[in-house]
């Protein structure tokens, strides 16, 4: 499957399908009170199925007849979110259950098999006589057969357009050459930190201007609730997150094709992301460890390189690299000194080298 990305160009039309978009939170807030009522009356979970026969069944009422008007995959699908975000819950890959959202908030709707029509450049929505033609700038051609069509609306207001396709991605076979092959350390200070002493250094893309944020904070928060002066606030703090966010994209690709041209083989750490994320908040979230880790396993597949993961609980910190005595060290310590050899190396070039050598004798039972 393969995804491709395209912005809608900004004009009236476009604006009241942005507009249009907050109409499906209607069903969603509905039936997120309807689960709560049912779980609360039979200490059950309410089936997908017949919560999508239920929705067939209010839209023949005066009080939710104008649901006609939404396309119906699209309102089917909204169950089918919450479905699995109840399930989500339940395994416990979730902390919380799917909450209530309002219009501003709820961003998106999918269109399955109908209601649709892409053309060079445009995008049709509706049926017979009430089509509309929604215009955009094809960056590329759509490839593979469309499964299906999700209309996206960001922070600022622009209207996104993603079309899944089942176009198949390029899979090379893992190169396994044990020479190039590195163990990267991720830090705080320094992005990445390679076996070879190589070092990325860490972007800090939401402080780059730290006055600008404040200031735009600042004056989302001083303006008065629901006013127009708010709204311009609001959506000026959205585009500095927006840009903030497209930066930490480009960075996450580029250093993701720049690994994978160098390098076979890869080790990394296994982070607790969440726990991370307690400790320093807005640090690990300005770099996005998790989505950087996304991009390179699917530059890895296309371009052959093998990413390993060491075991969570593999202490390649606390190891000496060079004689594999184990000590404690603060956090505030940026050397590590061995007391059984006195080996000074630096902490995570120290970590990078354990996490290398972790990977060694997989390599040599393959070669």
């Amino acid at each position: 499957m393969r995804v491709f990305k395209y912005k809608l160009y900004r004009n009236r039309r476009q604006r009241r399908l942005a507009y249009s978009i907050g109409a499906y939170a209607s069903v969603w807030n509905h039936f997120i009170a309807l689960h709560r009522r049912y779980y609360q009356r039979t200490g059950r979970y309410l089936p997908k199925y017949r919560a999508q026969l239920h929705l067939t069944r209010l839209k023949k009422t005066r009080r939710f007849g104008w649901w006609r008007q939404l396309d119906a995959q699209a309102c089917q699908d909204v169950i089918e979110r919450i479905d699995r975000a109840y399930v989500a819950f339940f395994n416990q890959a979730t902390r919380r259950p799917p909450k209530f959202r309002s219009g501003r908030l709820y961003s998106s709707f999918t269109l399955k098999q109908a209601g649709y029509q892409l053309t060079e450049g445009a995008l049709w929505l509706g049926k017979g006589n009430n089509k509309q033609r929604f215009s955009f700038f094809q960056s590329r051609p759509v490839e593979g057969t469309i499964r299906r069509i999700t209309i996206r609306r960001d922070r600022v207001g622009d209207v996104w357009i993603s079309v899944l396709t089942d176009a198949d991605e390029e899979v090379q076979v893992p190169r396994l050459d044990r020479r190039n092959s590195a163990g990267a350390d991720f830090g705080l200070k320094t992005f990445l930190t390679l076996s070879d002493g190589t070092r990325i250094q860490s972007p800090r893309f939401l402080f780059d201007d730290p006055k600008q944020l404040r200031r735009a904070s600042q004056a989302v928060s001083s303006k008065r609730p629901v006013s127009g002066n708010r709204r311009r606030a609001r959506l000026a703090l959205a585009r500095l997150h927006r840009k903030a966010a497209n930066r930490r994209a480009e960075f996450h690709w580029q250093t993701a094709h720049w690994l994978c041209d160098r390098y076979d083989r890869l080790v990394l750490e296994d982070l607790n992301l969440r726990g991370m994320a307690r400790l320093w908040g807005r640090k690990v979230h300005d770099l996005g460890f998790g989505d950087f880790l996304l991009k390179l396993g699917h530059i890895a597949a296309k371009k052959g390189t093998q990413i390993v993961f060491a075991d969570r609980w593999y202490p390649s910190t606390k190891t000496c690299s060079a004689c594999d005595t184990q000590r404690e060290i603060d956090l505030s310590e940026r050397v590590f000194e061995c007391e059984h050899c006195g080996h000074t190396i630096d902490r995570d070039l120290n970590a990078a080298r354990n996490l290398s050598r972790w990977a060694m004798p997989p390599m040599q039972e393959t070669a």
